[in-house]
């Protein structure tokens, strides 16, 4: 490599020094974007396969819940729900794994896969099951661990009043 260096430094015009610290600088750069670009697949290719999981998780859990004695109303529902941000309207899309009834009661069901989204405890889902509770004006809230197999009815204390 020393020699294909020096026919460059002296092609450029440039010390030696000078053409391997540009020659280490541009490798590093080719380096580093490669590696990037693999990262990102890799992520992606995770992510689909983690979407997937989760997807085929949410049909299992449809059947579960009418074995449980749920009536299914609507799988993946969508709601548009408006909050009020210092006077302002913002609309948040949100998206619920299944609106179900029971005894006269609605629901929405949750559908967690994995070792820590399962559970209240985590912050992000029990964020989320609250916001359920308020924007889908249900009854209440299941959360259903499609790895071990429990279905969860969560309560909230607070009050929602319906218009």
């Amino acid at each position: 490599m020393s020699a294909a260096v020096e026919r460059l430094a002296e092609a450029l015009g440039l010390g030696l020094v000078e053409t391997t610290l540009g020659v280490v600088a541009v490798l590093g750069f080719v380096v580093a974007l490669v590696w990037g670009r693999l990262r990102r697949r890799w992520r992606s290719a995770r992510a689909r396969r983690q979407g997937r999981y989760a997807r085929r998780a949410e049909v299992r859990a449809g059947r579960w819940l009418q074995k449980e004695g749920f009536e299914l109303i609507e799988e993946q529902a969508w709601r548009d729900w408006v909050v009020r941000v210092n006077d302002d309207e913002e609309v948040v899309r949100l998206s619920a794994d299944w609106l179900v009834e029971r005894a006269g009661k609605r629901y929405v069901v949750e559908v967690k896969t994995g070792k820590r989204a399962p559970s209240v405890r985590n912050s992000a889902t029990r964020r989320q099951m609250l916001e359920y509770l308020c924007a889908y004006e249900v009854d209440g809230v299941i959360l259903m661990d499609m790895e071990s197999g429990e279905l969860v009815e969560v309560e909230f204390p607070v009050r929602v009043v319906r218009e």
